[in-house]
């Protein structure tokens, strides 16, 4: 648990940095972490916990919800992650230097 509050706190500052102040080490460590969170969901998916959800009752319902979310957002810190990247390999993100 403790692990995890230091990970979100880690990729939330390093985040604001690269928002505010355009640090490529911020980006890279920011798009780094978000990479790490789809990586874990995509492992999570091919360990096969996320998609079977268990016996047939209510609660396989919640929590085939709560994988279907889990899997979305997943997919969107994926995104981001890439895109930041993107972003920091281009053109614009060299001609980028900090204060």
């Amino acid at each position: 648990m403790i692990v995890a509050l230091i990970y979100v706190i880690i990729l939330t500052v390093s985040g604001w940095f690269f928002a505010a102040f355009k640090w490529r080490l911020a980006g890279f460590i920011h798009a780094g972490l978000m990479l790490g969170i789809a990586g874990i969901v995509f492992y999570e998916i091919m360990n096969g916990i996320v998609t079977s959800p268990g016996s047939d009752n209510a609660a396989a319902g919640i929590v085939a919800g709560a994988d279907l979310v889990f899997i979305l957002l997943g997919l969107f810190t994926a995104i981001c992650g890439i895109a930041v990247m993107m972003y920091l390999f281009s053109e614009k993100g060299d001609s980028v230097k900090p204060h």
